[in-house]
């Protein structure tokens, strides 16, 4: 059972443990989690200490009281938290054998949604609605390669909503609008 009062957490972790063929039972709230401990048969519990409506050590203890007893583990993560900052920044580390996508994939524990024929072809003509296209031909046109710039996306200067201008500033800065295929 997972009981966190996160749904991306609970997501995540549902998800890793489905993939390891793992019935699981998820609850935000204590009061939730209770009820699946008097209902089902649950073998472990993974579960945030501070919940909305109570101590999840609490209801650790009391899993722990079950016959047979179920094992637990408790899990203090936020996103403030910097070692989840970490984990995104390893989840994007180029380097294979440092990239936590990698050591996901090798257990199996990622689904593909392309191949690698199509990350090839991106990686020398980008999708044509995508920033990557838009900054890869700023940098050309400008000859920005192997110089310093930063691009911004953001708003033109007096438009409110609408679609996001990208602004590539370097030693000369630049607009450009990214036409879509429905316009």
């Amino acid at each position: 059972m997972l009981v966190d009062s996160e749904p991306k957490f609970l997501v995540a972790f549902e998800r890793l443990l489905r993939r390891l063929r793992c019935q699981t039972l998820c609850a935000q709230r204590l009061s939730e989690a209770l009820q699946y401990l008097s209902s089902a048969h649950i073998a472990l519990v993974v579960v945030e200490p501070c919940l909305v409506d109570g101590d999840g050590l609490e209801l650790v203890r009391i899993a722990r009281r079950m016959r047979p007893p179920a094992s637990a583990i408790v899990i203090k993560v936020s996103w403030n938290d910097p070692r989840v900052s970490l984990l995104d920044l390893q989840y994007h580390d180029m380097r294979p054998d440092r990239n936590v996508y990698n050591h996901l994939a090798a257990l199996g524990m990622v689904e593909r949604i392309t191949n690698d024929a199509a990350v090839e072809r991106a990686m020398t003509t980008p999708p044509q609605t995508t920033r990557a296209r838009l900054r890869g031909e700023c940098i050309r046109r400008l000859g920005l390669s192997g110089k310093d710039y930063r691009a911004d996306w953001g708003l033109p200067e007096g438009v409110r909503g609408g679609a996001p201008t990208p602004t590539i500033i370097g030693e000369t800065p630049c607009k450009l609008t990214m036409k879509t295929p429905n316009t």
